[in-house]
């Protein structure tokens, strides 16, 4: 009655405040989807309780529940006390409606077959074995069983089954007033020994049919009988013609002395059978097979019940597939059409202290524990359009089985933080990947975690992840830790010791940002020995310290493990529980921005602890929870009540339009676009490169970049097109292109010094042409003219050179030879001159190069500096890169060792690159040089990175650059972790030395080289995109043990130069008077020798003619003569030009001796001319 009351009040409740609280499903969770549960009846409240069974998860369950025939819906029921019957299957069922009880006997247990006796108090909800009397059925199994009243006594009548001896066909009888058993007498004809058979009573009769015998080959009877309660006889009744087929697991009913054989199943055959057939008790001559409409869906197997003319069945098999549902199919009316009365239906199942929150059109249900204080790791998705649960399989490391745990949603990920499972407390972290469905388990950089913990609550902002409270084992906690995405490592905030925080743990906790400050709320915690703590609080993260947000003291909103959501400025609490005796309905309202007393908004159906809570479009979702029976809680014991709660529009107080959804009616945004605000106009389109994979997103984040092979030009894609042949797409491509940046590396290093050799070699060539040309006009002129051949010995510089005979007088001559040999040499000379200033000018350098030991150029030089560039592209950048021309906030980077004056970072968007680039002048660098660079938005992740590292080199006007490209093994993933890609260059040191006024002496720098390649960073698919948020590399710039000594020095001074020329001129001199010299010899000794022949001639002419005048040799015969030999001369020396040639490799000299060879042959020639 006092139920009643409260219900009525809680009623009038809601009306007032408009407050709808929906059941979802309408009718509630039935049981799990089992076989062989058995099925009672109470006509007192015209509901159905069915009670254990064969589930899919378990071979043998003990929970009872039951179904309002009037509203439609399911209740699971939970004992008061912790005494309950061993879970089992195939169990004889009863119902006391006198005394308001379930009567359950025997069944098959995991221990084996059970014949214990028990009863469920429906007034005291509670348990209670009792001790059966008289001639009992002992233990029993899959037996036939119904129940019947007789002179106002009610009677349980239990047949056949499975006992210790085997199969029995012993017919048993309970008083339901004395409570005694009665086994009653097999007389007559009695039927085979069966199991799984059916009995139904009528006119002071017990009928049996069907069943399966196992004596020998098992078969089924399709006989009929009839035990005489009277007689305590059976009876068989013949029936001819066409029979049903022999079956098992079925029910018979009688209705206007018809006897009905309902469903069942052929074990001999393995079908199942979905029909129904009647005989005549009356006139039993024949069966008859009764229409059945869409026979074929019905389920086989269940618990059955006849209420009037009505079959209910719950449970069973559907074409071969286990259900849950309720069907009803009235027998009386044919064709027989069945309708369900509850849908099956799966779900999560009972629970309390689990994760349960909303992420695009979905909510998501992981872990807690039941009411059989299982730890549990399955995972539920609730589709928020069709309103169905779906079980999914997640991949990867799954967490163990836990409840306690600390949990949080961070854009499309699940973090979950310890908990407790069998083991103890815990402290591993997870993090579960919706779009890819992995689980995968976070490790901190450096291993550092939070002590083991299970109470615990946790909160995420964009990239942190809160953690607070807790039971751990040296007690309560009132510490708050940080877990950075970033940084990948935990940080303590707060020990609570400061502004005297009492130790709580089993809080509910959120954040909201005010004014770009951060405040993490806790509410609803429990301190020492279970008490409530109703303030609300919340830690300011700016100033480090704690805030009461509210505080009543203690009171009606005092409560712990109440369900907690933020929404705006308000916080919304849901139930709760105090001291763990009892448990609340309460819905109330509090204004954060406002110190005001809590407003209560109505009240659940029933109170409710340790649920959780969710919001999506305009109303808010209860999951799940701890069960109380009268207020009273029930410790652990877990419920699967799932709640939807819809303010109405004209009250106060209105949920607001959720993230992910658009306009007044709160509608989902679409597939390919997003909404990040409350009560949002209309969705924001996916930028291009990406694409919604799902409705109901609420952030870009959600936007995935298209897949490696993909592209999308347009905004509020929903998929991605394929890549057109033969272009590239990498991951979040917006336009295909042709592969760029296909080099993978490249290095530009100082040239060798090269001498100016070109207008040196023109020069020389024009002069050397302008002497050849020269000589020969002279040639000309003393030939053509003979006013200049007489002129011409007075150009003699060999005056005291010419050729004297013995013992003839010695002096100074001039002839035309000497002349010509003169003019000749002058020129000469002057060429050689000129040739030697030019090569002096423009081929006087020379440069060596050497590596040594920098220890040995330390002490000469005790710095090595440079202008260093480091250039660092992020190729398919997904970030913006650049703010208003300048680099995004989120990058931070990090300069060790290098010393100088630094300019940057300068970032530049290229395309869909992100260039980023460092400049160190006058840089000194130190063992362990490096930078490292690190991008932090939501959206930092590269296909591919490139690294340029140039520096001054020591030699002037050069530089040192080395470029290297790295893409990831896998092209379909991106760079994207806190784990860097390493790209490590050598930075030799340089100096250059010189002589000259032309470079500065002692300048340094650096030469670059790539020793290694690159080390990769992890990648990570597009699925599993927002594992990680920043995207990093590092540059080591290794110092090398050597340094490069570049050395420029003159070949010769200028005074080198002026000594050799005057020396080389006076020698030329020199050479030109002695080949005069030997040139007049020669003529002059072939004149003589000529003029000796001759006269030795003439002597023997005057002997034989004295008459004769003698021949005289002329002038011009001699100097032909002197030609031919000085030809003969010229082709003895040409080889030994020749091997000059050879001999000297030097390019300069060879192209010099060919001049001079040919000045020679000019030379020569001319003189033949001349003479």
């Amino acid at each position: 009655m006092n139920t009643i009351k409260k219900n009525v009040l809680i009623l009038i409740i809601l009306e007032a405040v408009s407050l709808k609280i929906n059941l979802i499903p309408p009718t509630g969770f039935p049981p799990d989807t089992k076989f062989s549960s058995s099925l009672v009846y109470d006509p007192d409240h015209n509901q159905l309780f069915t009670f254990g069974g064969n589930s899919i998860i378990k071979p043998y369950t003990n929970d009872l529940a039951s179904f309002d025939l009037t509203q439609k819906t399911w209740k699971s029921i939970v004992p008061y006390t912790s005494t309950v019957p061993d879970p089992r299957q195939s169990t004889a069922l009863f119902f006391d409606s006198k005394n308001q009880r379930i009567l359950l006997y025997g069944g098959k247990t995991a221990a084996g077959i059970a014949g214990d006796f028990w009863c469920f108090n429906l007034r005291l909800m509670a348990w209670k074995e009792l001790e059966p009397q008289g001639e009992t059925p002992g233990v029993r199994a899959n037996s036939a069983y119904t129940t019947f009243i007789i002179d106002g006594i009610s009677y349980y009548a239990i047949f056949g089954g499975l006992d210790i001896s085997g199969i029995d066909n012993t017919l048993y009888i309970l008083n339901g007033t004395s409570m005694i058993w009665t086994k009653l007498a097999n007389n007559g004809n009695p039927p085979l020994a069966q199991e799984w058979s059916s009995i139904t009573y009528y006119n002071n009769s017990i009928y049996m049919w069907g069943g399966l015998n196992r004596d020998g080959k098992p078969f089924h009877d399709t006989r009929l009988f009839r035990y005489d309660l009277s007689s305590f006889y059976w009876f068989e009744i013949s029936i001819k013609g066409e029979k049903p087929e022999g079956r098992a697991v079925h029910t018979i009913y009688i209705l206007n002395n018809f006897l009905y054989v309902i469903l069942g199943y052929d074990w001999s055959k393995g079908e199942y059978y979905n029909d129904i057939w009647k005989v005549n008790l009356n006139l039993p001559e024949k069966w008859i097979k009764v229409p059945f409409e869409n026979s074929q869906k019905v389920p086989c197997g269940g618990g059955y019940v006849l209420i009037n003319s009505t079959v209910y069945e719950f449970s069973g098999t559907q074409l071969t597939k286990s259900v849950n549902m309720m069907i009803s199919f009235d027998i009386s009316i044919e064709p027989v059409a069945w309708v369900t009365e509850s849908p099956n239906t799966i779900g999560p199942g009972a629970r309390m202290m689990h994760t349960f929150c909303v992420e695009q059109d979905h909510l998501w249900l992981f872990g807690g524990i039941n009411s059989d204080q299982t730890y549990l790791n399955d995972f539920w998705k609730f589709d928020l359009s069709s309103y169905k649960w779906t079980q999914i399989n997640p991949s990867g490391s799954i967490p163990s089985p836990r409840h306690s745990h600390a949990s949080s949603l961070m854009l499309d990920t699940i973090l979950v933080f310890g908990g407790i499972d069998s083991t103890g407390y815990l402290n591993d972290f997870y993090e579960y990947l919706i779009y890819a469905n992995v689980w995968k388990q976070v490790v901190p950089i450096d291993n550092y975690y939070p002590s083991p913990r299970a109470g615990a609550c946790g909160a995420a902002s964009e990239v942190q992840f809160f953690i607070f409270g807790g039971l751990t084992i040296s007690g309560l906690t009132s510490e708050l830790w940080i877990f950075d995405i970033n940084t990948y490592q935990f940080t303590l905030l707060d020990d609570g010791s400061k502004d005297n925080l009492q130790p709580q743990m089993y809080n509910k906790c959120f954040i909201r940002k005010i004014d770009n400050v951060v405040y993490f709320y806790i509410a609803s915690g429990e301190g020492e020995a279970s008490y409530p703590i109703g303030a609300i609080q919340r830690f300011n993260c700016q100033s480090s310290a704690w805030e009461v947000v509210l505080d009543e003291g203690f009171g009606n909103f005092s409560l712990s493990r109440a369900a907690v959501i933020n929404v705006e400025n308000y916080m919304i609490l849901v139930g709760g529980e105090q001291w763990m005796e009892g448990a609340y309905d309460a819905i109330y309202l509090v204004d954060l921005d406002n110190s005001q007393s809590p407003t209560e908004l109505g009240h659940l159906p029933s109170p409710i602890f340790s649920a959780e809570i969710a919001h999506f479009r305009d109303r808010l979702f209860l999951y799940g929870g701890g069960d109380s029976i009268f207020g009273e809680v029930q410790s652990y014991k877990a419920r699967n009540s799932f709640y939807e709660i819809i303010f109405n529009a004209s009250d106060p107080f209105t949920i607001p339009c959720s993230t992910g959804t658009y306009l007044n009616d709160c509608i989902p945004c679409p597939e390919g676009t997003y909404s990040s605000l409350l009560n949002s106009a209309a969705c924001v389109p996916c930028p291009v490169g990406t694409f919604g994979v799902s409705k109901g997103c609420s952030a870009t984040e959600e936007c995935y970049p298209c897949l490696f092979g993909t592209f999308s030009s347009e905004q509020g894609s929903s998929i991605c097109k394929v890549c057109p042949a033969g272009m590239f797409c990498p991951v979040g491509t917006v336009e295909p292109r042709i592969r760029a940046h296909s080099e993978s590396y490249s290095s530009s290093q100082p040239s060798l010094y090269k001498p100016k050799y070109e207008f040196s070699d023109k020069i020389t060539l024009e002069l050397e042409i302008a002497f050849g040309v020269f000589i020969g006009i002279i040639c000309i002129v003393a030939v053509s003219f003979r006013s200049v051949r007489k002129h011409l010995h007075k150009l003699d510089l060999y005056d005291d050179k010419h050729d004297v005979e013995l013992y003839q007088p010695i002096y100074k001559k001039q002839t035309s030879t000497g002349g010509f040999f003169s003019v000749a040499f002058i020129l000469l000379s002057i060429l050689f001159a000129i040739i030697s200033i030019l090569s002096y000018s423009y081929d006087n350098m020379t440069e060596s190069k050497a590596l040594a030991p920098l220890v040995s150029l330390v002490n000469t030089y005790s710095t090595f500096s440079g202008d260093i560039k480091i250039v660092t592209t992020f190729l398919y950048y997904g970030g913006f890169c650049t703010s208003n021309n300048s680099c995004v906030n989120e990058l931070s980077y990090q300069i060790e060792n290098m010393k100088g004056k630094f300019h940057g970072p300068v970032c530049e968007t290229q395309g869909a690159d992100c260039k980023i680039s460092f400049t160190c002048n006058d840089c000194i660098l130190d063992t362990g040089a490096s930078a490292y660079i690190i991008l932090e938005e939501l959206n930092s992740y590269s296909s591919a990175i490139s690294v340029s590292v140039s520096s001054t080199s020591s030699i002037p006007n050069e530089s040192s650059e080395v470029y290297k490209l790295l893409y990831p093994s896998d092209i379909s993933q991106v760079f994207r972790s806190h784990t860097p890609s390493q790209f490590t260059f050598q930075m030799i040191p340089s100096v250059f030395l010189t002589d000259s006024s032309n470079w500065k002496d002692g300048e340094t720098g650096y030469h670059v080289s790539m020793p290694v390649s690159p080390v990769e960073g992890v990648t990570h698919k597009v699925a599993e995109i927002h594992v990680e948020t920043s995207l990093r590399a590092k540059i080591l710039l290794n110092l090398s043990d050597s340094g490069l000594v570049t050395s420029r020095n003159y070949k010769q001074s200028f005074f080198a130069l002026i000594s050799s020329l005057l020396g080389a001129i006076s020698g030329l001199i020199q050479a030109g008077g002695f080949l005069m010299g030997f040139y007049e010899g020669v003529c002059n000794k072939i004149a003589h020798k000529r003029q000796r022949m001759q006269e030795l001639e003439n002597i023997k002419n005057n002997r034989e003619d004295l008459h004769m005048k003698m021949p005289q040799i002329s002038k011009e015969s001699i100097f032909y003569l002197w030609s031919l030999e000085s030809w003969r001369w010229v082709i003895s020396w040409w080889p030994i030009l020749e091997e000059c040639k050879l001999v000297i490799h030097w390019e300069k000299q060879t192209q010099l001796l060919q001049h001079w060879r040919a000045l020679c042959c000019v030379f020569v020639l001319l003189m033949l001319l001349y003479l």
